[in-house]
């Protein structure tokens, strides 16, 4: 009796891990499918904000600074914007955002404005623009130069000041690594 019994416990407790096993697998599954979703979701919330924008209010990161606006990234100044106004971000490019206000399109440092309360605004990507095609590129997908450490690297001439105080030149030279 005792000799049929030890298969049969075998038996049942490789069905019982498989059972188990099936379930994990279909809870797997189930998670992959909605990390997609998600991953959906967060494109079409990224796509309304660059088609339609995104309404705030604005508040500034410090109380002391102006919220200016440029009309280019690195341009000159157009307008300053107060605290409490109704602002329009349309998109995201190098550490700016672009912005509609009172039917003027320009640009505001991300530094000055406080978004904390709006993190789906951080689902939009930096935007660089290619100067050969003039297409723009995505932070994520722009190529980037891998740097190779094993070999030499060669510094320029250039200033630097010591611990003293005093300016010396500094000859170019190739360090080892």
């Amino acid at each position: 009796m005792k000799y049929k019994i030890f298969p049969l416990l075998i038996l049942i407790s490789i069905l019982g891990s498989s059972q188990e096993n099936k379930t994990i697998d279909s809870l797997n599954n189930e998670i992959i499918i909605l990390e997609k979703r998600i991953e959906e979701i967060k494109a079409e919330i990224k796509d309304e904000i660059l088609q339609n924008g995104y309404f705030i209010s604005v508040e500034g990161n410090y109380s002391f600074s102006e919220i200016i606006m440029k009309k280019k990234v690195y341009g000159k100044t157009i307008d300053t914007i107060p605290k409490g106004a109704i602002i329009k971000i349309l998109g995201k490019k190098s550490g700016y955002y672009k912005i509609e206000h009172d039917n003027t399109i320009g640009f505001v440092n991300s530094y000055t404005l406080k978004i904390d309360s709006f993190p789906h605004l951080n689902l939009l990507d930096y935007e660089f623009n290619s100067k050969k095609n003039n297409t723009s590129q995505s932070f994520k997908t722009r190529n980037r130069k891998i740097l190779d450490y094993s070999k030499p690297i060669h510094v320029r001439g250039h200033y630097r000041t010591t611990k003293s105080g005093k300016r010396v030149w500094v000859r170019p030279h190739t360090r080892k690594n």
